[in-house]
């Protein structure tokens, strides 16, 4: 009853940009990923401090060469990017300075205050949003060129991917990319570390796992085109979805009422071979 009353009120709140906070626990590796932070800032001072790793300590800090190439192969100058899950700006760091306008979004209020907020406090074309159930309602329809998020997706459930995905739908601009990686159960490499992960006394692991199938059902479901597929990437147990979505005929208009005096017109052809939408007669 409470989450039904937060989404209704948020109906009303969403045009000024406010939301009523459903509270919600904090993330597991909150503190690992604050002390972390807190100790790199340490070490550029006269007193650095010790960092203990956790027993389940957060993902590399720094992107892997597989994760950065599904990113930077979509980069382009004065875009507007919104990140889920960015934690201490491992990828933020690396493409943020080009940018137009970036959104980092995460679930932790923690790491929202306690690293983005500080560390990125003095680039005015960064903002700090805190998500509360999958929603964005601060960022504008149709505003972002990319949407991506690395370590987030593999921890999230069927109901959260529909939920971001459906969000990303309604930021993204037409056209706009989704890129997100996710634990696959279609190859024995999934299946192998799916096992290993399970707790001996079969309770949820902090990890979840999806057949493509599924995943790829969901987005096509929500209106995406499936742009790229890789199920493991480099023999390792990190698979990726590159989503678009489409274009939309509104947007335009003007050029397919031109296809009928000039199809030969450059942007005519151009929207028949990206898009699909025209269809000759």
């Amino acid at each position: 009853m409470k989450l039904k009353f937060c989404t209704i009120i948020n109906q009303f709140l969403s045009p000024f940009g406010l939301m009523v906070v459903n509270k919600q626990s904090g993330n597991l590796w909150d503190e690992g990923l604050i002390e972390h932070y807190q100790y790199q800032k340490s070490l550029l001072t006269d007193q650095p401090i010790e960092y203990k790793k956790r027993e389940y300590p957060p993902k590399d800090f720094s992107p892997t060469m597989s994760e950065w190439e599904e990113v930077s192969s979509l980069l382009k100058d004065k875009m507007t990017i919104c990140e889920l899950g960015p934690g201490t700006g491992r990828f933020t760091d690396l493409y943020f300075h080009t940018c137009k306008k970036v959104y980092l979004v995460d679930v932790s209020e923690q790491i929202c205050e306690k690293i983005l907020k500080e560390k990125y406090n003095s680039h005015s074309h960064v903002q700090v949003l805190h998500t509360i159930n999958c929603r964005m309602p601060v960022i504008s329809d149709n505003s972002v060129d990319l949407f991506f998020g690395f370590g987030v997706f593999s921890h999230l459930n069927s109901e959260q991917f529909v939920g971001y995905l459906n969000e990303g739908m309604r930021i993204l601009k037409p056209g706009g990319k989704v890129v997100i990686e996710y634990q696959s159960l279609s190859e024995e490499i999934g299946w192998k570390r799916f096992l290993s992960r399970i707790p001996e006394d079969f309770s949820d692991s902090i990890f979840r796992y999806h057949s493509v199938e599924a995943l790829e059902s969901i987005a096509a479901r929500l209106g995406y085109h499936i742009h790229r597929s890789v199920i493991d990437k480099n023999g390792l147990n990190g698979s990726y979805l590159e989503l678009e979505k489409p274009i939309s005929k509104t947007e335009y208009q003007c050029i397919l009422q031109s296809a009928a005096e000039n199809l030969d017109s450059t942007d005519v052809q151009t929207l028949y071979s990206e898009t699909g939408i025209a269809t000759r007669k």
